[in-house]
């Protein structure tokens, strides 16, 4: 929903936006109120926040794994240490 009124304030501002992640050579006009749009659009960012997501978890597991079986492995290294 608050991508729909982000979008919705803009356009009646009076820019231009081009949505790459759902381009069309046969209906360019990707950003018209047509219910149908507006769910794809809506679809396709639940979906794309899912992936993050996914990849966040993914990631935090790898440096907790890395973690638990060599120590500490991030942020600034202490003066002097060698790797």
């Amino acid at each position: 929903m608050m991508r729909e009124s982000v979008l919705h304030d803009l356009t009646r501002k009076g820019y231009h936006l081009v949505s790459y992640h759902l381009v069309s050579v046969s209906q360019p006009d990707l950003c018209s109120n047509e219910p149908t749009r507006v769910l794809v659009r809506q679809m396709m960012g639940a979906f794309f926040q899912y992936e993050k997501s996914m990849s966040v978890a993914k990631l935090r597991g790898a440096r907790e794994r890395i973690k638990t079986k060599h120590g500490h492995r991030e942020g600034r290294k202490p003066f002097g240490h060698i790797w």
